[in-house]
């Protein structure tokens, strides 16, 4: 008989079936009774979710078991394992996340102007938390990394 494991991976996906299953065709009632189920609080409940669990993810995952201080890393940019491949999949996510965050919150009715913000703020923190992370494990503080995070979420 299998076992139940409580690791991040695990966590993470129950929440995003949780967040995906929630029924979000509720029909209008009261508009001045408080509505839980409405598309901006499962929109706003699901950005809390992911931000949380990615974060739990990756320090299982990358830096649970590092004790180096933080340091910098230049790894060479297009001189290295990857010949830029590695940039290339920090700007391209960044702008993925970019477009989803501004995707689903326009799908829930936010502002203009919230949803810039969101957009913009939510992909920023996590590439900066897998920076400030990855400083202190083997892989080092990586300012091209950072640079091509942004440049993802400025092209998005």
């Amino acid at each position: 008989m299998p076992t139940l494991s409580f690791k991040p991976a695990n966590i993470f996906a129950t929440l995003m079936l949780f967040c995906a299953t929630l029924n979000l065709s509720a029909q209008q009632q009261d508009s001045t009774r408080f509505k839980l189920f409405t598309k901006k609080n499962l929109v706003v409940a699901c950005l809390i979710v992911q931000q949380a669990s990615s974060t739990l993810i990756e320090y299982d995952w990358w830096w649970k078991d590092s004790t180096n201080k933080f340091h910098f890393e230049h790894d060479g940019f297009l001189n290295n394992y990857s010949y830029g491949m590695d940039k290339f999949g920090h700007a391209y996510t960044s702008y993925m996340y970019f477009v989803t965050i501004n995707e689903v919150m326009k799908w829930a009715n936010f502002s203009d102007k919230t949803r810039l913000y969101t957009s913009v703020i939510l992909p920023a923190v996590w590439a900066i938390s897998i920076e400030i992370g990855d400083a202190m494990a083997p892989y080092g503080f990586s300012m091209l990394d950072l640079t091509a995070n942004f440049s993802g979420i400025g092209y998005g």
